[in-house]
């Protein structure tokens, strides 16, 4: 049924170009924004944390593109499904490009609100959400606790879907900004 709903919506065919073409360039100048002078030659860590990540479609999308670009790259992925990280761990292991070979992966068998539980005292570049808002049982004590881990100039993508089928993007840079990518 799930596979019959991808086929005929264009919600998915949006989401990987974007998540293909356009966010990974959004997210790399932010995050040469936050280096400081000198930081060109030895980088900090780059940080991405997927929630509700599913089997990784899209994350792998973000994550290889920016590896391409990036020395050192940390993926912290939180999924509660065992079954849906088993099939994101193959979609790495299956994918053509080498560049996510080099990207340090921590995989977590939770829900946010258990991530939550656990102070972890780590801030990522990249917070990525898809279709995951509706599963949360309190939205701004999430969305609080996501900018709380928010690293400087970092970015939070939200991919949600409006009530004709379409896919919203939001782009969060700061509290309370919440611009609208696409709306079609």
């Amino acid at each position: 049924m799930y596979e019959s709903y991808q086929t005929l919506t264009d919600r998915f065919e949006k989401v990987h170009m974007y998540c293909s073409e356009t966010f990974p360039d959004i997210v790399m100048g932010n995050f040469k924004r936050s280096q400081q002078p000198g930081e060109t030659e030895n980088p900090e860590v780059f940080r991405h944390f997927g929630i509700g990540s599913g089997s990784g479609d899209f994350d792998v999308l973000i994550l290889t593109k920016l590896a391409e670009r990036l020395p050192r790259i940390e993926a912290t992925i939180t999924e509660p499904s065992g079954e849906m990280l088993a099939n994101f761990k193959s979609a790495i292991s299956e994918s053509e490009s080498d560049a996510l070979q080099k990207v340090k992966f921590t995989w977590n068998r939770a829900t946010i609100e258990d991530y939550m539980k656990t102070p972890q005292g780590t801030k990522f570049h990249c917070i990525f959400l898809c279709g995951v808002l509706a599963y949360f049982k309190d939205v701004d004590q999430v969305l609080q606790y996501l900018y709380s881990i928010l690293a400087d100039n970092g970015t939070i993508l939200i991919v949600t879907e409006a009530g004709n089928n379409s896919s919203i993007f939001y782009e969060l840079w700061y509290p309370g900004r919440f611009p609208s990518i696409d709306t079609e």
